[in-house]
């Protein structure tokens, strides 16, 4: 078995792509230690993070996690474009799919099934930026009906800003609105 401090892959030259692996890990799946960091196709477990980011002050720049199957939430303090992933099966003390406090795009996710006593994404004194997401079965919910009116449920201050939200119900689109 592994420690609860194992990290699956320790991320520290420059440059560095990590692809196509299956990555299983109590406490990283991915620890981010240097810029410029691509994670790239793989499938990564972790009980914490999947892909965890941070350094004081202004974190790591120009990371990129593009197609990954991610179970665990992602952590990021830097620069960070997150972009056709499917995100599922956390449950994080802080952000169940994302806790950010640095500059995310966030693109063409999925993120499904997450978990977390604040909200799936946590953007605490960042930057977000949001589009082409799909959320379903996240605890609490992103967005609800209330009113017939399609409404912000997650309190971790993601905050869509022209964007269309659309909720389906076993397939079949029940209300869209952009907020």
């Amino acid at each position: 078995g592994l420690d609860e401090d194992s990290s699956g892959v320790i991320a520290s030259g420059s440059g560095s792509v990590i692809q196509y692996n299956k990555i299983q890990a109590d406490k990283y799946g991915v620890d981010i230690l240097e810029d410029n960091i691509t994670v790239s196709t793989n499938n990564i477990t972790s009980k914490n993070y999947s892909i965890y980011s941070k350094k004081s002050r202004k974190g790591y720049t120009d990371i990129n996690a593009v197609n990954n199957t991610l179970i665990g939430s992602i952590y990021n303090t830097g620069d960070m474009t997150i972009n056709g992933n499917t995100i599922k099966s956390s449950n994080s003390k802080e952000g169940g799919a994302l806790y950010n406090t640095g500059s995310v795009i966030l693109s063409n996710n999925e993120i499904i099934q997450n978990t977390a006593p604040d909200s799936v994404i946590n953007n605490k004194k960042g930057k977000l930026v949001a589009s082409n997401n799909i959320f379903k079965y996240n605890d609490p919910a992103s967005f609800a009906i209330e009113n017939n009116t399609i409404v912000m449920k997650d309190e971790g201050k993601f905050i869509p800003t022209d964007a269309k939200v659309s909720i389906y119900e076993n397939g079949t689109l029940v209300k869209s609105t952009t907020m």
